[in-house]
């Protein structure tokens, strides 16, 4: 691997750990302390693991279609994420924990020396968050085995939640190109995302 790939594997790494902060922020570090089958444990590796194939989707669809794919964060992404992993933690002051949280430390530039990228634009947008989907499906079916229920929770909701926010039809998010030319797919992608990111949806045994 040459020194370039590596600091892009460091870089999209570092991005799942913001991540991972942006939707617990420092209950994740309490939570990792109490054992493995933890929700903050499922949620920290099910960060690391999501960015690192949401990126690498991007990247072989890409490839497939002519183009090449490079993830690249944003001042003001890391900035909201970070901030929103702050008022995760307001319950350490005695505050109620902000109702929402913001994950979108970056995003993926895809580059073409073709003509084919506006018409394959949607599915190398779509592959991402359509392989977080996927994880939180498996996070979903991990949650109801015993032993790892806690981490399966965790591992599904941090991916419905990476999911969720890339699909935002605002640019440069993944949504902005997928619901331009996949309307259909971006509501289903949406709705699974959504749906996993809510217990009384898919309830925990």
């Amino acid at each position: 691997m040459t020194r370039s790939g590596r600091y892009t594997i460091l870089l999209i790494i570092l991005a799942g750990f913001i991540a991972a902060f942006g939707l617990e922020g420092l209950n994740l570090i309490i939570d990792i302390t109490r054992g493995l089958n933890t929700y903050g444990f499922g949620i920290l590796i099910g960060a690391i693991v999501g960015v690192i194939l949401h990126e690498l989707a991007h990247s072989r669809v890409a490839v497939a279609c002519g183009c090449r794919a490079g993830f690249k964060y944003t001042l003001y992404g890391i900035l909201i994420t970070i901030g929103s992993g702050i008022l995760q933690s307001l319950n350490f002051v005695g505050l109620p924990r902000a109702p929402i949280a913001f994950i979108a430390p970056g995003y993926v530039i895809v580059y073409c020396y073709t003509s084919y990228y506006r018409v394959h634009e949607a599915d190398i947008a779509a592959a991402g968050p359509a392989t977080n989907v996927l994880l939180a499906g498996v996070g979903y079916l991990l949650s109801h085995l015993n032993g790892i229920n806690y981490f399966g929770y965790g591992f599904m909701m941090i991916n419905a939640a990476l999911a969720f926010f890339n699909l935002l039809p605002v640019p440069p998010l993944d949504g902005s190109k997928v619901i331009r030319r996949r309307p259909l797919l971006w509501v289903i992608l949406m709705m699974l995302s959504i749906a996993m990111m809510y217990k009384q949806f898919l309830p925990i045994i």
